[in-house]
């Protein structure tokens, strides 16, 4: 008869298949594709003050308080946004929420006003990177 040797691997990929379908681990899918991606953790005081070093790293181990992660083994908790109705999570708040909506586009603006910046540092004087109004769906 053949016996079958468990290595760390085997018994931590069925946790992790788990995981993946959980709201709180969809997105970490494909997070091994870009090891990189994580090198923060290491060397992220060069980049972040240390109070925002902690809150990132809360964030990323989902710890933040949520109604969805206050009412784990609590079923008769209320587990809606108040803003969307929506299942409160940490991915639900930080990505599809009403509520952090402008946030997320401030942020999203920021960005890209410092990519524009480099890459015009980049480039010169070989003209504009951006075009604030590119006019999607305007008649001309």
């Amino acid at each position: 008869m053949w016996s079958v040797t468990w290595n760390s691997f085997m018994i931590g990929k069925p946790a992790t298949c788990y995981l993946y379908d959980t709201v709180d681990g969809r997105g970490l899918r494909n997070h091994g594709s870009v090891p990189s991606i994580h090198s923060w953790v290491s060397d992220g005081t060069r980049i972040l003050t240390a109070a925002k070093y902690i809150g990132a790293i809360q964030v990323r181990c989902n710890s933040l308080y949520t109604k969805g992660t206050a009412a784990r083994g609590r079923p008769s908790r209320d587990t809606r946004c108040t803003t969307c109705r929506e299942f409160e999570s940490l991915g639900h708040v930080l990505q599809t929420c009403a509520k952090t909506w402008s946030m997320r586009n401030d942020r999203h603006d920021t960005l890209v006003k410092e990519t524009v910046k480099v890459l015009e540092r980049k480039v010169s004087g070989h003209g504009r990177t951006s075009n604030p109004n590119l006019g999607w769906g305007q008649k001309t």
